[in-house]
């Protein structure tokens, strides 16, 4: 009886061992499988993330391209010049005058501003004397009623203003030079009332109202 009974117990033992063993080896075999998944997802992602990010960086360089290719420089308006924008600037300038303080009128051939003496723009527009800009030499003309361009570096000279002196004659204060130069308006300021070989000296205008008026004006159809 013990024998047998020691025999059952030996048979028990041998089964639970040969199960104990399966399910290691199943436990084993689903690790095994599971890393394998999660490194097989990890590359997965590793590929995907990676392929995004060469999508994009095409997608970007596209971008700029497209933009490079859009990009392009604005139009050139031609300047022009005629007897209403004539009166249109002199309407401006009446105004602009009184709001500066400065009694503004308008010059010509016969009617001059004196400065020290200088009798201006008359003197520029019978050619009696040159003109510089901006300590450069250059070659001007007057054409109060059509801009004909000349070249380079010609400054036609459109219109003149000065800031007259009615009660101190002869000493008359501002001078202001409306030009156009290679297809580009210029206001000019009386820099001195010195003449230097023949030439009156004056510079580009540092106001910004007068010379977005101007380019205004001459820009418009």
């Amino acid at each position: 009886m013990k024998k047998i009974t020691g025999f059952l117990l030996a048979a028990s033992l041998l089964t639970l061992a040969a199960g104990c063993s399966k399910e290691s080896t199943k436990s084993t075999a689903s690790s095994k499988e599971s890393s394998e998944q999660q490194v097989t997802k990890a590359s997965e992602s590793a590929e995907s993330s990676q392929a995004e990010k060469i999508e994009s960086s095409s997608s970007s360089e596209t971008s700029e391209e497209s933009k490079s290719e859009v990009k392009e420089e604005a139009p050139i308006v031609p300047a022009t010049w005629n007897l209403e924008k004539f009166q249109q600037l002199a309407t401006f300038m009446r105004s602009w005058g009184t709001s500066v303080k400065q009694n503004c009128m308008q010059l010509s051939p016969q009617f001059a501003g004196v400065y020290d003496g200088l009798q201006l723009p008359q003197l520029i527009i019978n050619g009696n004397l040159q003109i510089s800009v901006d300590g450069v030499p250059v070659d001007s003309d007057w054409s109060p009623t059509e801009y004909i361009a000349a070249g380079t570096p010609t400054y036609v000279i459109v219109d003149a203003f000065g800031d007259i002196n009615e009660e101190n004659p002869g000493h008359d204060k501002h001078l202001y030079l409306f030009a156009i130069t290679d297809n580009k308006p210029v206001v000019l300021e009386l820099a001195s009332t010195e003449v230097v070989n023949k030439r009156v000296q004056l510079k580009t205008s540092s106001i910004t109202e007068l010379q977005n008026e101007f380019t205004k004006i001459v820009q418009e159809g």
